[in-house]
């Protein structure tokens, strides 16, 4: 199923552009300060007054995961949201992207996982740290009143990225995978890479830093030959004035060439992390679909 949507462009200005001309920027020296002055995820999550559980899982890196209740929460055994934040690999959660989390799992009434993996390493260490989290989660559902039988996975930008390695690894224990804007393929050679080299928030000069930083001289090793046909159902945005753009289009060609049930949306007028700015009808149109999914996934027996 795909489709196509739009504010008219009066509402993309007012809404979208001021924040859509913001040059980020994104280097390693950047990315270390960031590392250092950022709030923690712990601490945004205590402003927001969420309610949270703390997993710190012992590895060679100091991270944390957080089990986060929806507002409200009774006690009761639901299906989970685990969730994995963008930022190029080297920037933590932003409040932006816990914002939207966190409306997901009130709307929604799901509990949400939140991994707050190392930053500024190299590949695979976000990725190994990712499947970790996922499996203890899957064999604690029960401690932590989980559906172990109605999770599904996301993850916006490099969190994308992670997101799909994971399903590829986990797929027959993922009810639903959503992707935004997702990060795919380093080869950079689609046209929208050529297209957007200066484009404000994300663009391919940032994008090729990114990769260069995360994988230096490795290769990937994600295995794809993998079962489709237990594949989980596939929510995909792509946005249409994103460096990004192309690959996620590539990627939702080979889900549907695999038969995999994909829900498309091609958001046009927008640019990479759009759902940034809250109060843009367009953003509200999105995380609705969004909602609608993942609502879709886990009601289905």
């Amino acid at each position: 199923m795909i489709y196509n949507f739009a504010m008219d462009n009066h509402e993309i200005h007012m809404k979208l552009k001021a924040y859509g001309k913001i040059k980020w920027p994104f280097n390693k020296f950047v990315a270390t300060m960031a590392k250092i002055f950022m709030p923690s995820l712990g601490l945004l999550l205590k402003l927001k007054k969420a309610n949270f559980k703390k997993i710190k899982l012992k590895d060679k890196y100091n991270y944390n995961s957080f089990v986060v209740y929806p507002k409200k929460y009774n006690g009761e055994t639901l299906p989970l949201y685990f969730y994995l934040h963008g930022g190029g690999f080297c920037y933590k959660t932003n409040p932006a992207q816990l914002n939207v989390f966190l409306n997901i799992l009130k709307d929604a009434n799901l509990i949400g996982v939140i991994v707050d993996y190392s930053v500024i390493k190299r590949y695979p260490i976000p990725n190994n740290e990712t499947l970790k989290v996922f499996d203890y989660i899957f064999e604690n559902a029960d401690k932590y009143r989980i559906n172990k039988y109605k999770i599904c996975v996301s993850g916006d930008s490099a969190g994308g990225f992670l997101a799909l390695d994971l399903a590829y690894k986990r797929y027959e224990n993922i009810a639903g995978l959503l992707l935004y804007f997702p990060v795919v393929d380093p080869k950079m050679e689609t046209e929208s890479m050529k297209l957007f080299t200066n484009t404000a928030v994300w663009n391919s000069i940032s994008n090729k830093k990114m990769w260069d930083i995360y994988l230096g001289n490795n290769e990937l090793n994600i295995n794809e030959n993998i079962d489709y046909s237990h594949f989980p159902k596939i929510y995909l945005e792509t946005c249409e004035f994103d460096c990004l753009r192309d690959e996620g289009i590539a990627l939702k060609d080979k889900l549907i060439s695999k038969n995999c049930d994909v829900e498309y949306h091609f958001i046009k007028g927008v640019y990479h992390g759009f759902d940034s700015v809250s109060s843009s009808p367009i953003v509200q149109e999105a995380i609705k679909n969004r909602e609608q999914f993942l609502l879709k996934c886990v009601r289905e027996k």
